[in-house]
């Protein structure tokens, strides 16, 4: 097997992946957000997602994708598959961090919740998942909540550059 493909294949290394953002993303938390993601978990993740925490995280995820930080700001503002990315692993850590139990989830349901980024990232751009999975529609929901909630970003941005300009 290709290593590309291994890596994807490897339980543990997804796990492991979802774990170490699960921890980086916690020391941006407040305890106002972390009491949020635990009493909401989708509107939790929205919340952090329209912080200027949630908007820097998109935004670097982006520029290390891009390599171009004019086109990453524009990327995470506006409906993106970068941003959409970045917003659904970040999701879906928050999704964990939120509800608990993560240590003791196997290895091979995480994999499929990565695996299944793919699907949420498509519908949060086309405004549609069908899906019998319920943490999958949460993440799409969190995705698509990140999106219209940085939004608001793109105006904060403008008015900025007009008050300097």
């Amino acid at each position: 097997m290709p290593g590309s493909l291994q890596a994807w294949s490897d339980h543990e290394v997804q796990k492991q992946i979802v774990e170490k953002l699960k921890h980086e993303l916690s020391s941006s938390l407040s305890s106002n957000e972390i009491k949020a993601l635990r009493q909401d978990i989708v509107d939790g993740i929205v919340k952090w997602f329209s912080s200027l925490a949630g908007y820097q995280y998109v935004f670097e995820f982006t520029k290390l994708a891009t390599n171009d930080p004019t086109l990453a700001g524009q990327l995470t503002v506006q409906p993106s598959v970068s941003a959409g990315y970045a917003s659904a692993f970040a999701a879906l850590a928050l999704f964990w961090f939120g509800v608990g139990g993560f240590e003791s989830l196997h290895p091979h349901n995480l994999t499929n919740d990565v695996y299944d980024i793919e699907y949420s990232v498509l519908a949060s751009l086309s405004h549609s998942l069908i899906s019998v999975d319920k943490r999958q529609k949460k993440i799409y929901e969190a995705i698509r909540g990140g999106i219209d909630a940085r939004l608001h970003w793109e105006s904060l941005i403008a008015t900025t550059k007009q008050g300097t300009q």
